[in-house]
């Protein structure tokens, strides 16, 4: 059998110098007993400070809500309409049914309960419906009232913004936007938009890069204008529509962008790309027709 060793203890003396090199109480001091914070204190602490709803849990924030276009292919595409609290945007070339999509979707908003976000004639509120009410930043100066009654829109409660400079139209929408029966804002062009710069200056003065810098602070303050209106139970819909452009500097790939720079592209939550179908010869969209004499109207769009 191995032999056992058995450890050795420390005489009196020993023990003592031991102490004297590793004292507990010094290492107490030296340690410092701190209380552990969770993370639900720094929430309450937070939220009283900053606000209610400035922090919470994830499953606290409700999924957002989604208003349909009237279009059954373009709602399916798009995950059943525009989100609400979000902006979303209809670019493409001109004719390409940008404005009259805007102007379903906003007759399919206002035949919309707010409160549980289904159609006023299925409602479930216990109460009547809640119908909110839209309005537009007429830029281009194309709204029809006729046209837009023809859609369905309820014209009486959706009102025209029609101002002079860019700068205008943001301040207007950004007071409006505090309303607290409005409920969806479309914007009417963006790539019409004309700054007060642009209007000062000659017409031979260079303003390069002035549009793009005032839609882009133009883009930041509606975005942060939705979160707190959201925050305070206020949920409005924001449109914008914007052109096509081409960038002549992009030799390969697409060249297509839209004005206001690339600010403006990624605050969109959604973009949907408005086109024509390509015809075949028999319906060319620029030539007359040769048995009625008469152009050629496609009323088709993609996305």
């Amino acid at each position: 059998m191995g032999k056992v060793i058995k450890k050795k203890e420390l005489s009196k003396a020993e023990k003592k110098v031991v102490d004297e090199v590793v004292d507990d109480e010094e290492l107490d001091e030296v340690t410092p007993k701190t209380k552990g914070v969770s993370v639900n204190d720094i929430l309450k602490t937070i939220n009283s400070k900053y606000g209610e709803r400035t922090m919470l849990s994830l499953k606290e924030k409700p999924d957002f809500p989604r208003i349909p276009t009237g279009v059954f292919p373009v709602d399916f595409m798009i995950g059943g309409g525009i989100p609400v609290s979000q902006g979303s945007c209809f670019m493409g070339g001109y004719s390409g049914g940008k404005t009259t999509t805007g102007l379903n979707t906003v007759a399919c908003f206002q035949k919309m309960c707010m409160s549980c976000y289904r159609p006023s004639d299925y409602c479930v509120c216990s109460s009547k419906p809640k119908i909110m009410k839209a309005a537009v930043a007429n830029i281009e100066g194309t709204i029809d009232p006729l046209w837009a009654s023809t859609l369905g829109v309820d014209i009486e409660n959706f009102y025209l913004i029609e101002a002079e400079a860019g700068e205008a139209y943001i301040d207007i929408c950004q007071k409006l936007m505090e309303a607290e029966d409005l409920g969806f804002l479309l914007f009417d062009s963006v790539g019409a938009m004309v700054t007060q710069a642009e209007l000062d200056n000659a017409a031979e003065a260079s303003n390069m890069g002035v549009s793009a810098r005032v839609i882009s602070k133009m883009v930041n303050k509606f975005k942060q204008s939705l979160i707190t209106q959201n925050k305070l139970g206020h949920q409005i819909a924001l449109l914008y529509i914007n052109q096509k452009r081409l960038d002549l500097q992009v030799k390969f790939g697409s060249n297509e962008t839209t004005k206001g720079g690339e600010a403006f592209k990624h605050e969109q939550s959604l973009t949907c790309r408005f086109g024509k179908l390509s015809l075949d010869a028999r319906d060319n969209a620029f030539k007359g027709d040769a048995k009625e004499d008469r152009p050629f109207v496609s009323k088709h769009s993609v996305i």
